[in-house]
């Protein structure tokens, strides 16, 4: 029994080569002798749940899209950045960076950590895609030269331009294009006109190969037009 009641008082007996921790629990001052236990949670990285959670209740990610951003710190910060003036669609930056960037990225055996673009670049880009300047097989090709040339100078602009990459939407050569496809496919024409609808993507899909330059939104509606005459 005494033996017992000596490892109890042990157990209580101050460390004399330790001094006494003194906390501060409700401030974030610290002295010399005392820590200020907000100022330490202020100092500690928010955990990947945390991350994850907000993510989900502040941008409407689904979960899967949130762990993956997670996982790649580098995307995280890419979308924070291209998110930061709430001008942008969550979802469809998300979408980007996961399905796109890393694809192009991929292809070139290189990690996220290694991606050379700026976000002023991946702004700028971004912006292009979600505006339908260019689509999305365009975007996969800005980004596969952008990653080739490295340069931060260089702006997505300036490659569209010059590869001839914009995507065409005067109406009038729209148009042509799509009575050319019309006029080339007369099977297709004669069963949607039978009420075989689902056959319209069929259409598009045979414009979009034959130049994959062209605006589908704009050409969609032409296209519905010439096959209700």
């Amino acid at each position: 029994m005494r033996d017992k009641e000596v490892v109890q008082d042990y157990r209580y007996m101050p460390e004399p080569n330790l001094p006494p921790l003194r906390v501060n629990l409700k401030t974030d001052i610290e002295h010399r002798d005392v820590l200020s236990v907000p100022l330490i949670q202020d100092k500690i990285p928010e955990l990947p749940e945390q991350s994850r959670k907000k993510l989900i209740e502040d941008f409407g990610l689904r979960p899967e899209t949130s762990i993956q951003l997670v996982n790649e710190p580098t995307l995280l910060d890419y979308f924070q950045n291209l998110t930061s003036d709430k001008t942008r669609n969550p979802n469809k930056v998300a979408n980007f960076l996961i399905n796109d960037l890393l694809t192009v990225l991929n292809k070139r055996k290189l990690s996220a950590d290694d991606c050379p673009l700026t976000v002023k670049q991946l702004k700028e880009l971004t912006d292009m895609l979600l505006s339908k300047d260019i689509n999305l097989e365009i975007c996969r090709n800005v980004l596969d030269e952008l990653i080739v040339i490295s340069d931060d100078d260089v702006s997505p602009l300036d490659v569209v331009e010059e590869k001839g990459w914009k995507l065409q939407s005067n109406e009038d050569e729209l148009t042509k294009l799509c009575i050319e496809v019309l006029e080339n496919n007369p099977k297709l024409v004669k069963q949607y006109k039978s009420g075989k609808t689902k056959v319209f993507k069929a259409l598009l899909g045979i414009l979009s190969k034959s130049n994959n330059k062209v605006d589908m939104s704009v050409a969609s509606k032409i296209m519905e037009g010439l096959l209700k005459k």
